[in-house]
């Protein structure tokens, strides 16, 4: 039994990148059972970095799925990410933009940050 959130999102951020997606959700959902506070939650607590280039790692996808305050973010690599961003710049993110982000990890699972739009070719 994991109860603390630091090593929920830590270690579920490390299998989610390992594509071990069915484990890394089975960490995810400890921040259910062991009731962590929304902070707890949503907290970040793992940003991959990749190891030649010493930066952050970013990611392709696209919007998939667009609500009142967040939306999915889907990479053909991985299962959808969460963000609270629904807009860059001026310009409303919508179903099918393409956009670049940052995976990170929180108890509660995966989360886009610094999301930009995808430059054009």
């Amino acid at each position: 039994m994991v109860t603390d959130p630091r090593f929920v999102g830590f270690l579920g951020g490390l299998l989610f990148m390992d594509h071990k997606f069915g484990e890394a959700q089975k960490i995810f959902d400890e921040s259910i059972r062991q009731g962590f506070t929304f902070e707890e939650k949503t907290r970040i607590q793992f940003r991959p970095i990749d190891p030649v280039s010493k930066q952050r790692v970013q990611m392709f996808g696209r919007v998939v799925n667009v609500k009142p305050g967040f939306l999915f973010i889907q990479n053909e690599s991985y299962p959808n990410f969460f963000t609270t961003t629904t807009r860059v710049g001026a310009t409303i993110l919508k179903v099918g933009t393409r956009v670049v982000f940052e995976p990170a990890f929180c108890a509660s699972g995966t989360f886009a940050e610094h999301i930009e739009l995808e430059p054009a070719s």
